[in-house]
């Protein structure tokens, strides 16, 4: 969980010092970069990050499972329905839940009605379970977002500093397909660490509300 949810921050994250902005005079236009995995962990947000995201996948999960439930019940409640108004013996009942295949209701002496009741029953509960695990997905989706934009803002401003400092324009991090980088030269890391540190923006990390 922990390295997925790097992963995906890493991935959208991006600073770029002083968009839509001029350019102050003592800035060049070097490029820094900056270990979002290693910040994360040097300031303990990382656990806090994991925790905002298991606990909206835990809370979105039981959802799931609730409607998961709601649906097996309403195909039982159906197949009792008709199985009561077929006059099915147990032999047959145990038949009809066995059944993989629809076309295998056809083996059983229900009526068209019943049978396409059995059917539609089915169909409608097998929807609402694909509903809501798109929606899960989704949701989880946008619980990631959510997570990388507050970590992004978190962030942004101790870059900032650091780069405008050391006259640096723009801000990259390792995910970036870089083929080079100076780490003596070009990681601010460290500083921007130091930097959040200092401002007292860096403890705790409090993960957005859902």
């Amino acid at each position: 969980m922990k390295t997925r949810l790097l992963a995906s921050l890493v991935a959208a994250l991006a600073l770029t010092i002083g968009c839509g902005k001029s350019t102050p005079p003592n800035v060049g236009h070097g490029v820094a970069v900056v270990d979002l995995d290693k910040v994360a962990q040097s300031l303990g947000w990382l656990e806090e990050l994991s925790r905002s995201l298991q606990s909206t996948d835990t809370e979105l999960r039981a959802q799931i499972d609730q409607i998961a439930r709601t649906s097996v019940q309403s195909i039982e409640n159906a197949k009792k329905e008709v199985s009561t108004e077929a006059k099915l013996t147990a032999d047959q009942i145990q038949q009809l839940n066995e059944i993989q295949d629809l076309r295998d209701l056809t083996k059983l002496p229900f009526s068209q009605v019943q049978r396409e009741k059995l059917i539609q029953t089915l169909n409608q509960a097998n929807t609402t379970l694909q509903n809501a695990q798109t929606s899960y997905q989704q949701l989880m989706q946008q619980r990631r977002v959510e997570l990388v934009r507050t970590y992004r803002d978190r962030v942004r401003p101790a870059a900032q500093q650091v780069a405008a400092e050391a006259g640096y324009s723009v801000v990259l991090t390792p995910g970036d397909q870089m083929l080079y980088f100076d780490t003596a030269s070009a990681d601010i890391t460290e500083k921007v660490i130091a930097k959040i540190k200092i401002s007292g923006a860096g403890v705790p990390f409090v993960a957005p509300g859902k």
